[in-house]
């Protein structure tokens, strides 16, 4: 655990550094890839993580950048229960037919397509 804190303080520090989109989209999906864990998620909060990542928001110009943010975000706001029963009421939703995929913005090229695709990986 206590080299998951020290990965964590060197991807703050990246973070909040002037960094090209290629680092910076690197050190996201590190941080996305740590933070799975909740306890890991709630050191990235403690550490300052989320006031470098907001800060970024207006300066970066990287492509993903609000994917990847809304994916840290959402593991510091939702423990793994939480996750587990939004998902499971989207499935099915979906699957039964009630609704349609684009009903959740879930079109093939959107983000959140994206972001559901991975949610499912992650509980698998």
């Amino acid at each position: 655990s206590s080299d998951i804190a020290a990965c964590l303080t060197i991807c703050i520090h990246l973070i909040s550094q002037s960094t090209d989109n290629v680092t910076l989209a690197t050190v996201l999906r590190l941080c996305l890839r740590i933070t799975r864990d909740y306890q890991s998620s709630c050191t990235f909060l403690r550490m300052g993580g989320v006031k470098k990542l907001l800060s970024l928001s207006h300066k970066s110009g990287l492509v993903e950048f609000d994917t990847l943010a809304i994916l840290l975000l959402r593991h510091i706001a939702e423990d793994k229960s939480s996750i587990e029963t939004a998902m499971e009421s989207v499935i099915r939703s979906v699957v039964t037919g009630q609704t349609s995929n684009a009903s959740y913005g879930a079109t093939i090229d959107s983000s959140m397509a994206k972001e559901i695709h991975y949610i499912i990986r992650t509980l698998a």
